[in-house]
């Protein structure tokens, strides 16, 4: 695909409904970025969102916890211009949020821009810069988003994402506060390209879009395996990554005998039937 993005403000993208939701996605695609594209044009590019479609792209507001959405774009503003970062709207936003309800702007992972109330916490901050892109090259660039637990207050949370460039991989960023109910899930693929004001009219092209509920990576090399470093959920007992039925019916036995409250043993059978 070309995107050809008219002068002044606006943008073209692509929507894509996926046939089914989920807690966790990867996104892989390959783009490049035309010969005389300006990197220091603001812009706002595309990735995973969950919950209603007509709130993808809503911006200035914090999410409630009923929405999310993370975009992979080109940050701006000197020795930032043409690295990558992802640029989320999220219920624990807070990095550029003076109201929650009105200029409330994205969080940005890395933060690697620190102006008074940027980068309060020090995990977000970069741990390793991206590099800066290069125009007329193609890049192989994956996302993954894992919605964590659904939770009320953010210090509960354990919502996760990541990026790889070229399978270098620049993240994780954790303890997201990504969404307050188990209905929330991510369904929808948006590739975009948006300019707040006057850009550079050389094109961006996309190619070889896929998503999956494992690592994808890059053609021509097989990804490991996601690495089970913690349990599925409390009922995930042995630590393998999934939920059998015995340790259901344990769960289940530990909620009769009111050692498990129903809160925890409702996100316990959502977490299952979703492939826990």
């Amino acid at each position: 695909m070309e995107f050809v993005v008219p002068p002044g403000r606006g943008g073209v993208d692509l929507v894509k409904e996926l046939p089914t939701t989920h807690d966790k996605l990867y996104a892989r695609w390959y783009q490049k970025w035309e010969d005389g594209y300006d990197f220091s044009d603001r812009n706002h590019g595309g990735g995973l969102h969950a919950g209603p479609r007509n709130y993808l792209g809503a911006s200035d507001n914090r999410p409630d916890g009923s929405w999310f959405g993370s975009w992979i774009e080109p940050a701006t503003g000197g020795d930032l211009d043409g690295r990558l970062n992802f640029y989320t709207y999220y219920r624990g936003m807070y990095q550029n949020c003076i109201n929650p309800y009105g200029s409330c702007w994205g969080d940005t992972f890395p933060c690697m821009v620190d102006e008074g109330y940027y980068c309060e916490k020090e995990e977000h901050r970069e741990t390793e810069m991206t590099p800066v892109l290069e125009t007329d090259r193609w890049y192989c660039i994956e996302m993954m988003v894992d919605a964590g637990t659904p939770v009320q207050i953010d210090s509960l949370a354990d919502g996760r994402q990541t990026m790889w460039i070229d399978e270098v991989e620049y993240g994780p960023w954790e303890n997201l506060w990504f969404r307050t109910s188990s209905n929330v899930k991510i369904g929808i693929l948006w590739i975009s390209r948006f300019h707040h004001e006057e850009h550079s009219d050389a094109s961006t092209y996309y190619d070889n879009i896929v998503v999956s509920t494992t690592r994808i990576g890059c053609l021509g090399n097989i990804p490991p395996p996601d690495p089970i470093s913690v349990q599925c959920t409390n009922a995930d007992s042995n630590s393998s990554g999934v939920i059998s039925n015995q340790e259901m019916d344990d769960y289940i036995e530990l909620w009769i005998d009111d050692d498990v409250n129903l809160s925890d043993l409702f996100n316990v059978i959502d977490k299952w039937k979703n492939g826990c």
